[in-house]
């Protein structure tokens, strides 16, 4: 967690699935004091590029107004890279996602959670499996397969899926077969590595991955002296500086490449299209959307939303656009609580704006 300075909550873990007899957990908050009617719930992705991060990656701002509300907010670890493909990590989000839809209201009654409101809400590559699960529901929805089994043994699998009534992706990673994911070289700022470095991050990649490893994840570092004790940052700086990012994304050595000289369509077929939303779905299944992303993001750049918000747009998808200036990557998670009354910042006032959204949607 992000800060402690939290409202009066219950928090629950609980097991939604089983990967290699490991199980795969999520974490529900609940308000102290019960709600006396149905509320929206929100299914929450945290970031890390698919390669680092936990459950436990909730922005203290967004779990405060769940709790103000009264909603019941579920954050889920899902499998990562490089030792999984995005693919698994898809087949999770949508476990979660039926966990929430079918196991939520049956073992947490008192939670009054109306999952005919759900809210897929995530930051960064967390965005991205708000989108790709988004994409996956509404297609096992309209196809009529709401059972959606993933013969990983799933739990509350009782009932159909039920349509997402909101997306709320913050910064995210919206086009991952972009320029920037394709290429060599490019580091994140602040986790540049050297040739020997890289080396032996892949050496260890490598291992793991022919050891049939599994990962949920790493928990972010919480001061500086902390990030020396964190390994799966040095796996992160390693895919997207050298890797490049897309092949361990896809599970695919030299997809990257291939789409630089014959294109995305022709380069990705089949069920590897699942992973690339943003050019492979049919975008009026998609439910009403708040994106947000800060204009000088130099981890994940403003053009994805915008190209994602222009794609919503085009096909007249309800959906709300907050840019944010003078801000970079996680902009937001400095801020404790935006409804509080204190002295209101840019950036605050932007995620009142935010909430003030997701409030009409759901109310609609």
């Amino acid at each position: 967690m992000y800060s402690k300075l939290l409202r009066p909550h219950f928090q629950h873990t609980c097991a939604y699935k089983e990967i290699n007899g490991i199980p795969l957990e999520l974490d529900l908050y609940l308000p102290s004091a019960p709600p006396s009617h149905l509320s929206p719930v929100i299914l929450w992705f945290h970031g890390g590029f698919l390669i680092t991060g936990t459950r436990a990656a909730v922005p203290a701002w967004l779990l405060n107004a769940c709790l103000r509300r009264g909603w019941p907010l579920v954050s889920a670890d899902y499998r990562v890279m490089p030792e999984a493909s995005a693919l698994a990590t898809l087949n999770d989000l949508c476990a979660s996602y039926r966990w929430v839809s079918g196991s939520l209201p049956r073992l947490f009654p008192s939670a009054q959670a109306d999952v005919a409101r759900i809210i897929l809400a995530g930051s960064s590559a967390g965005g991205w499996c708000v989108l790709a699960c988004a994409v996956e529901i509404q297609r096992a929805v309209t196809a009529g397969t709401g059972e959606g089994k993933d013969g990983e043994g799933a739990d509350g699998d009782e009932g159909s899926y039920v349509e997402p009534k909101a997306m709320l992706l913050l910064y995210p990673i919206a086009d991952p077969s972009a320029e920037r994911w394709r290429l060599r070289g490019v580091a994140l700022e602040g986790l540049e590595i050297d040739a020997g470095q890289a080396r032996d991050a892949f050496a260890e990649i490598e291992a793991r991955r022919k050891g049939g490893k599994v990962s949920f994840g790493e928990a972010f570092p919480k001061d500086e002296a902390d990030y020396v004790t964190r390994k799966r940052l040095e796996y992160l700086a390693a895919v997207v500086q050298e890797g490049p990012y897309v092949d361990f994304f896809a599970g695919e050595k030299g997809l990257g490449e291939r789409i630089g000289k014959v294109g995305l369509q022709s380069a990705v077929l089949g069920e590897a299209r699942k992973i690339f939303p943003l050019d492979f779905v049919d975008w009026e299944m998609l439910p009403k959307c708040v994106v947000v992303h800060a204009i000088a993001d130099k981890d994940v750049g403003v053009e994805e939303s915008e190209k994602l918000v222009r794609k919503l747009k085009d096909t007249r998808t309800e959906v709300e656009y907050f840019p944010v200036a003078n801000h970079g990557h996680t902009f937001d998670l400095n801020v404790t609580d935006c409804e509080d009354g204190e002295s209101d910042s840019d950036v605050r006032l932007i995620l009142q704006k935010c909430l003030k959204t997701l409030d009409h949607f759901v109310t609609e």
